[in-house]
């Protein structure tokens, strides 16, 4: 995901990310539509975080929970 050209990737970036998110399809969909506190996903190891984890971080406000 580039934030910066609002772009999402699947496979490898065109250039070295500042952070990488690795979670299955399932996962993905409950993060964007909002039905999973991602800190619970993170913390139940269905996701993982290389790189910046604060940059990460700041996503957390644009995941609505519904």
């Amino acid at each position: 995901m580039d934030l910066n050209n609002v772009k999402v990737y699947e496979g490898e970036p065109p250039e070295d990310p500042d952070t990488t998110f690795t979670l299955n399809e399932h996962y993905f969909k409950q993060l964007v539509y909002g039905r999973e506190d991602p800190r619970v996903i993170m913390q139940a190891g269905r996701c993982s975080v290389t790189g910046d984890v604060m940059r990460a971080m700041k996503l957390e406000p644009y995941i609505k929970l519904s």
